[in-house]
């Protein structure tokens, strides 16, 4: 059984990933792995793909 849906739960509440793990009695590495890995937030993710790295810079396009 998934204890995903409370893992991020508690996240979204304010609790860290270490909280969470011990009071699911969990691994850290299970929590950051349905919560994310430190510093993640999905709404600041980059797009690092070459079609976004070259598209104003004028350079050549990587194929």
């Amino acid at each position: 059984m998934s204890r995903a849906p409370e893992m991020q739960a508690l996240f979204a509440a304010g609790l860290s990933k270490r909280e969470i793990a011990r009071r699911l009695n969990v691994s850290r590495t299970s929590v950051r792995r349905f919560v994310g890995p430190a510093g993640e937030d999905p709404e600041l993710s980059l797009d690092l793909s070459s079609e976004t790295i070259n598209a104003g810079c004028g350079c050549p396009q990587v194929k």
